[in-house]
């Protein structure tokens, strides 16, 4: 594995990159179709394009961090705070040349600071998709522009937290990868249980583990019942070879899926154990005893 230092340098060129053709192609969408993507908001607020363009901006460090296994630290998290600053200026600039391209003061930074109040200051609110027009928003649009620029900034930190809650080798401080998944569904929190409660009491390697851990259809069977959904996940180090178990819980209130937090968790596995046919395995009905025996 390279260096933890080039692994830096490649995860903030990517990063930088990244948010920058965002910047870009926020500009020339809006040069093109009129439409503002990072100005839009719902209820004036709550600023729907910014969050999205700050995800969008950040998502160039999020993948080069998973991709290289570089856990962002201290220097690398005040570098992508200084690029979304910087990316959200952008954002703004590369509009102003979109407007003002062949002009020879394009580029003078004073005529862009002097755009750049006229725009925040003399920029429209309208309600309704535009059929409701009220205004020009004057001194109002420097507080517009701030609720953007905490959007941008939100948006961003929603990779930077889904980085820093990626689940981890704590060995090696290396991202767990992905080696199997599986579907269960259970028509109720009581037949959820009997798979979920106990079963790492059990020896990993053992047939009753095998056989409680196979418990739960692996399609949904709506029959008038709220059914829990539970994904189980294993995760492999690249390094150690050490493997986690993940289940991650949802329940059906009859319209949408809700997160059940009490039936979530992680657990590393023993070292040696290698459960990745066990949880690929197509659904088998479990040996009733075995799992009679297993519960605890």
């Amino acid at each position: 594995m390279m260096s933890k230092s080039t692994r830096y340098l490649i995860v903030s060129a990517i990063g930088v990159a990244v948010a920058v053709l965002v910047a870009v192609a926020e500009a020339i969408i809006g040069s093109l179709t009129g439409y503002n993507i990072f100005g839009f908001s719902i209820l004036v607020f709550v600023p729907i394009g910014a969050i999205g363009t700050g995800f969008a901006a950040a998502s160039g460090y999020y993948f080069a961090c998973k991709m290289l296994q570089l856990r962002p630290g201290i220097l690398l998290l005040a570098q992508m705070i200084f690029v979304a600053v910087l990316t959200n200026i952008l954002i703004y600039y590369f509009e102003y040349l979109s407007l003002t391209w062949g002009d020879p003061r394009a580029t003078d930074l004073g005529v862009f600071a002097s755009y750049l109040s006229d725009y925040i200051t003399h920029q429209s609110l309208s309600l309704s998709r535009g059929r409701l027009p009220l205004g020009e928003v004057g001194d109002f649009g420097y507080w517009l522009a701030a609720i953007d620029f905490v959007g941008f900034l939100v948006g961003g930190s929603i990779m930077v937290l889904t980085l820093l809650g990626a689940p981890t080798c704590k060995e090696c401080n290396l991202y767990y990868q992905t080696r199997a998944k599986r579907n269960r569904f259970f028509f109720t929190i009581w037949e959820a249980k009997k798979y979920y409660d106990g079963l790492f009491a059990l020896p990993v390697d053992s047939p009753e583990f095998a056989a409680k851990s196979s418990l739960g259809d692996p399609k949904i069977r709506m029959a008038g019942q709220g059914p829990v959904h539970i994904v189980t996940t294993l995760f492999g180090c690249s390094s150690c070879k050490g493997q986690a178990w993940r289940d991650t819980g949802k329940d059906w209130d009859g319209q949408n899926w809700r997160t059940n937090s009490s039936i979530n968790r992680l657990i590393a596995l023993p070292k040696g154990a290698d459960l990745t046919e066990l949880v690929k395995r197509e659904h088998t009905k479990p040996d009733k005893e075995k799992v009679a025996e297993a519960q605890p």
